[in-house]
């Protein structure tokens, strides 16, 4: 009769130990992942594309959520990774900031975006966590400290070989005020759009007599949870998982869904932090 001490280990038991230590190693991961950044690299032919910004190159940052969890070294390596990629301009579509802390008050963001320094500029987007804190306190800050440039329901052209792009932005969908007519008057038809909206869901519900060549926009965080097998956690849009990351086609365009830098909740799984370079191109 073998003694308590000495009890022989059955297969029950090395499957148990076995459960436990992968629950371990994915809660542990999970934990880690938020500091695995990711340079994703995207091509989209637009229909409208000059063939003076054949190959021009976007670089996308979104959903910093500053200071939740996100520490001012993560964001620096971020925008080093953006610039290695060496794009033509940056695009950053809202919530640098999070809203849900109490108290509610802007952090500064001195020293924390000066290396992205890309010919055409760094344009941004409001996010509704953005409009928690302030869309004026928050841009006033961004201008202040930062070479982000806030375009709220308006628009900039960019000019290449006497050709333009157009690069507009609209206000968040939840708590700000979205006003396309605007973000878009005067820009000529056939000037190629590339809209920001903090909100993926625009894509869908954007007024269909506006015209957009590609949104690009952040806030679901790809879910930050994905299960294989079971799907994602919780995705913020009224669409379910349709816009919960990557390239997606819209009712009337093409959205590209960052899955942002910021983790709120401290964890991500197979959803990794995101550096985005979007490359455009005509039809061939």
């Amino acid at each position: 009769m073998e003694s308590e001490g000495r009890r022989r280990v059955s297969r029950r038991d090395v499957l148990g130990l076995g459960v436990v230590a992968a629950t371990a190693a994915t809660f542990g991961y999970a934990f880690l992942e938020p500091r695995r950044l990711t340079l994703e690299r995207v091509a989209i032919t637009l229909d409208h594309l000059p063939k003076a910004f054949d190959g021009y190159r976007i670089a996308v940052l979104a959903d910093l959520h500053y200071p939740m969890r996100i520490a001012p070294e993560f964001i620096q390596r971020a925008c080093r990774l953006a610039m290695s990629a060496q794009p033509d301009l940056v695009l950053m579509p809202g919530d640098f900031v999070h809203g849900h802390s109490r108290p509610l008050t802007m952090p500064p963001f001195d020293g924390l975006l000066d290396e992205l320094q890309p010919p055409d500029g760094v344009w941004g987007s409001i996010g509704n966590h953005d409009v928690t804190i302030g869309t004026e306190i928050v841009t006033r800050e961004l201008h202040r400290s930062t070479p982000v440039k806030v375009l709220h329901n308006a628009h900039t052209l960019i000019e290449r070989g006497g050709e333009a792009l157009c690069v507009a932005a609209v206000g968040d969908m939840w708590y700000g005020t979205v006003d396309p007519e605007t973000a878009l008057e005067g820009v000529d038809p056939s000037i190629p759009r590339v809209l920001m909206s903090h909100n993926p869901d625009f894509a869908h519900d954007m007024p269909a007599h506006y015209r957009v060549d590609l949104q690009v926009s952040g806030h679901t965080h790809g879910g930050e949870v994905w299960f294989p097998f079971f799907g994602d956690r919780v995705v913020p849009s009224q669409y379910g998982g349709t816009f919960r990351q990557g390239l997606v086609q819209g009712r009337r365009n093409l959205v590209y869904v960052t899955r942002g830098l910021g983790s709120p909740r401290g964890v991500r799984f197979l959803e990794p932090p995101e550096v985005t370079l979007l490359t455009l191109r005509r039809p061939t």
